[in-house]
């Protein structure tokens, strides 16, 4: 018998024995590669005696040939006998164990085989006009084999479209599974279209909306296919069901219990700072592995799959340290390693890889890694830092320090608490009247900190892209000042060398602008009378920043956006009543910094909010301001300004949230994504769907979240949901200023409505009192 094919002087050995009719049986089944057995099947197959050989296990070639996966075999032993009409009888004779070498082929998951198995006897099928008995009563049977049944007893085709096996699920379509398809299987009541939504594999769910499977069938908690799909971010997905009549969807609140989390403020000491460490990139479509092992010597290999696996002791310097079984199987982004550093200068993080199951001690080690903290303040000085959060080290041999591979992690530091006292309930902010309209303006941080009202990452107005970042306030205000006062004394064309006044120095340039402002009619008209000879100019100079190229126009236009001097977020607070409150979103995407004022009515502007990747297209420095000073600042502003006011703190930023719930407890904080929103350009693991979402702001025991409207309205009964979790449930996009959108909203019960349009939404809301809820938002680099 042939042990191994596949060398050819194995086969030149043996060639007199095959010649000599050793059995056909031996030779398929004795090795891997199908070159050489080819050959002697070749020669065997001129006597057809050797194709129909029996062995002592009352096997074929055929059987052993589906059992090794040898699909050309396979091929070549049915062509000598499809003439005959005998394929099929090969196919489906039964060796000593009552057993078909279909049923090897499927059994092994040799799809090949089984579909060349299929095609021939569907060829002979439909040669003898329908097929046989024998033929059908064997295919239940092999396809449940082919995709296995669980201890439920589900269905071929819910298990087929669960493992996202089209080829299995097509086969079962295609041969009347289709009476069943709908059938819901224990022990949720999920149907076949359910699970494959859930799993997200589009294709199984295209196969299951073609043929027929319904959408309108709930599960035995009341949960729709469709709202499966949003609720997991299978955005994509989505495209493919049917719409659903809102008027139908909203109330009783869809209800789902959530596994018990462990919030972050057990895990904290007030008095130091703390280390939050994930495992693995955050960053949805990154190909990188939390840990990777390279070249592990022969003495300690590790294959995946079989022992003997490793474990990962994670620490920082010599704080208690977390175990870590290898390889990670389960989802971690919204489970850190927190660990209190009590020398910021000092601190470094150590990962230690052991055989598993040892006692961790210094013989079973195998090799380590580590990094020091603080090392990013060498690179960018201490207020700045990159905008990558994530960061891959090597794992270096213990013995020799040889690089075994890699590990990826990010991290963030919390520095110390600010304000813990503790802060009124949030149903204190949100009474059962109705929703609540919300709007918005901006304020960025200036490089000398000072927070000021603008709407742009970037103040194009100089002709460049510089950030505001960048500039300090005098430096940020100079250019609004010099138009305002030459829109003032004349025109920017023909007056504004000779009327505009000299020797202006920078501390009297508000005076100036004040009493300039006083000498002109407020609202007198929507745009000056010169306003084409003074827009013109700055249109020309911001020709060529990214702002005009990417949009098209400028936001905080004069003529497009009223416009006049900065002012702050410190004069927000102490000039506007008390009686108005604020939600201060805190958002790291290119520095911008966004102010929102309910009651004013602006929606954050879709385009306005760039990622990572858009500010590396757009050639802008991955940098941003250091993310404790950026938030240490704003809260320093709010603690010291707000008086009685009542305000949230929000964030699109999963960082800024932890932060701010970590460092101050007076005031509650909210999550805001823009999952649901396509195409995607947030790729954060924690803001990619509406249940990532829910699970991080339960990890770190936030308030509350708010939604981009179109998943919302795509699936008004997922609002229940979020407020059942125990959240406040709010919502934005321009999809809030269309009055139908509003009234499906205030039915399904949000919260917060952020919309442009707020007199029209005024007025579809206006059964509702609303109380003025300025919405304040701070905007600052996107931070990985």
């Amino acid at each position: 018998m042939i042990t191994r094919v596949g060398e050819e002087d194995v086969f030149h050995d043996h060639l007199e024995q095959i010649q000599n009719r050793q059995s056909l049986c031996e030779i398929c089944r004795g090795g891997t590669r199908e070159n050489t057995v080819g050959l002697a099947v070749d020669i065997l197959c001129l006597d057809q005696k050797n194709v129909l050989a029996v062995d002592k296990l009352g096997r074929l070639p055929l059987h052993y040939s589906a059992l090794c996966g040898l699909d050309t075999v396979c091929q070549k032993i049915l062509s000598h006998v499809q003439d005959q009409g005998q394929a099929s009888s090969l196919i489906l004779s039964l060796d000593a164990q009552g057993y078909t070498p279909f049923h090897y082929a499927v059994a092994e998951n040799h799809v090949a085989v089984a579909k060349i198995f299929l095609d021939t006897l569907k060829v002979e099928g439909r040669l003898s006009g329908q097929p046989s008995f024998k033929i059908m009563s064997h295919m239940q049977s092999l396809l449940n084999i082919a995709i296995r049944g669980s201890a439920h007893e589900e269905s071929p085709v819910y298990v087929a479209a669960e493992i996202g096996r089209d080829d299995y699920l097509k086969i079962l379509l295609e041969i009347g599974k289709k009476t069943n398809i709908d059938d819901p299987q224990l022990p949720y009541g999920w149907s076949a279209l359910t699970i494959a939504c859930i799993k997200g594999h589009r294709k199984a769910a295209e196969l299951l909306v073609q043929a027929g499977a319904s959408q309108r069938i709930p599960d035995y908690r009341g949960w729709y296919a469709i709202e499966h799909v949003v609720l997991r971010g299978h955005f994509s997905l989505a495209e493919l069901l049917k719409s659903w009549d809102k008027s139908q969807m909203t109330g009783n609140p869809v209800i789902m219990s959530l596994p018990p989390v462990h919030h972050a403020g057990s895990d904290l000491s007030v008095t130091s700072d703390h280390a939050i460490v994930n495992i693995g990139v955050l960053q949805n479509g990154k190909q990188v592995k939390g840990v990777e092992l390279k070249n592990i010597s022969s003495k300690d290999k590790i294959l995946t799959g079989l022992s003997p696996p490793l474990d990962m002791s994670v620490s920082v310097g010599s704080t208690v340290s977390h175990l870590v079984h290898l390889p990670i199987l389960s989802d971690m982004a919204n489970e850190p390693f927190i660990f209190p550093i009590h020398n910021p200068n000092e601190a470094h993080l150590v990962f230690k890889f052991y055989r598993q199951g040892s006692s961790c001690g210094k013989g079973d080690l195998i090799g380590s890694a580590a990094t020091l903290l603080r090392s990013e303040e060498d690179y960018f000085g201490p207020t700045r830092e990159s905008l990558f959060r994530g960061h891959t080290i090597p794992i270096l041999a213990k013995e020799t320090s040889e690089i075994l591979g890699t590990v990826t992690f990010t991290f963030l530091i919390a520095k110390q608490p600010m304000d813990l006292k503790t802060s009124p309930p949030i149903d204190n902010y949100f009474p059962e009247r109705g929703t609540q309209l919300v709007g918005h303006r901006d304020v960025q941080l200036t490089r000398d900190f000072v927070p000021v009202i603008f709407h742009d990452f970037s103040l194009s107005e100089s002709g460049t892209d510089v950030p505001i970042h960048d500039l300090t306030f005098e430096q940020v205000g100079i250019l609004r000042m010099t138009r305002v006062l030459k829109a003032h004394y004349g025109s920017l064309c023909t007056q504004a060398n000779s009327n505009f006044p000299e020797n202006i120095h920078i501390g009297d340039m508000e005076t100036v602008v004040q009493s300039a402002a006083q000498n002109t009619r407020q609202r007198s008209r929507s745009l000056t009378t010169t306003y084409i000879q003074e827009i013109h100019p700055v249109l020309e100079r911001m020709r060529y920043t990214v702002d005009l190229k990417n949009k098209g126009f400028k936001p905080n236009t004069r003529g497009s956006f009223i416009q006049g001097p900065f002012t702050t977020l410190r004069e927000l607070l102490v000039k506007l009543p008390d009686s108005i409150n604020f939600n201060v979103e805190i958002s790291m995407s290119l520095s911008v910094q966004y102010l929102f004022f309910q009651s004013c009515g602006l929606n954050l502007p879709e385009e306005e909010y760039p990622r990572l990747h858009e500010a590396i297209e757009a050639g802008l420095a991955p940098v941003a301001l250091e993310i404790n000073e950026f938030v240490d600042r704003i809260l320093d502003q709010i603690f010291q300004n707000a008086r009685g006011r009542k305000i949230i703190l929000s964030s699109f930023t999963p960082e800024i949230c932890i932060l701010l719930a970590i460092k101050q407890k007076r005031y509650p904080v909210m999550f805001i994504t823009n999952a649901g929103k396509l195409p995607a350009s947030d790729l954060e693991m924690r803001a990619c769907s509406l249940q990532a979402a829910v699970r991080c702001s339960k990890r770190w025991n936030l308030a509350g979240i708010v939604f981009a409207s179109d998943i919302l309205l795509l699936c008004p009964r997922l609002v229940g949901y979020v407020r059942q979790s125990g959240f406040v449930c709010g919502s934005y996009s321009s999809l809030n200023n269309v009055p139908e959108n509003v009234r499906v909203q205030q039915a399904a019960g949000v919260q917060i409505l952020m919309a442009d349009r707020v007199g029209v939404v005024s007025t579809v809301l206006n059964e509702s009192h609303m109380d003025p809820f300025v919405n304040v938002s701070t905007r600052l680099t996107r931070h990985m």
